[in-house]
């Protein structure tokens, strides 16, 4: 809810009526052909034809919340098939799966492959899937062998 100008003649022109008005009203005070209380009716109602010449706009917007996007990269590829790093990946996955994080969506992207991990382009692409203003971090769940450093 706002409250802005759209004038229909420029910010100069409507100033310089102004200062015209002001300067008419104080020579009519000061020649005594008006008095003090016809001064500062006339300047009331010249103060509100400067208002209306502004054109005063009332805005009122109803906005909805969008909600924050976190992604969430999980290393799937041959290398977490060692040993319990496919567990602790799998607890690690509940566990996020389980929050509940008020205005927040978890974006899953699964990396899986054989011979490498290419976690940060999956990174990049799932960041640039996701609007800027939405994206609210990123989690990757890997065992630490990444092999696009680079990119």
């Amino acid at each position: 809810m706002s409250i802005t100008i759209n004038p229909q003649f420029s910010i100069e022109f409507i100033a310089i009526l102004a200062a015209i008005v002001i300067v008419a009203c104080v020579l009519l005070a000061v020649v005594r052909l008006a008095s003090v209380l016809q001064t500062f009716l006339r300047l009331c109602v010249f103060s509100g034809f400067i208002a209306l010449l502004l054109n005063p706009v009332y805005i009122s917007e109803e906005t909805e919340d969008l909600p924050n996007i976190g992604l969430i990269i999980v290393d799937k590829t041959a290398s977490q098939s060692l040993g319990d790093r496919e567990t602790f990946t799998q607890k690690a996955q509940a566990y996020f799966d389980t929050l509940n994080i008020p205005n927040l969506e978890l974006s899953y992207s699964v990396v899986e492959g054989n011979e490498r991990t290419d976690l940060l382009q999956a990174l990049e692409q799932a960041r640039q899937s996701t609007p800027d203003r939405q994206l609210s971090g990123a989690v990757l769940i890997t065992d630490g062998q990444v092999h696009d450093t680079d990119f």
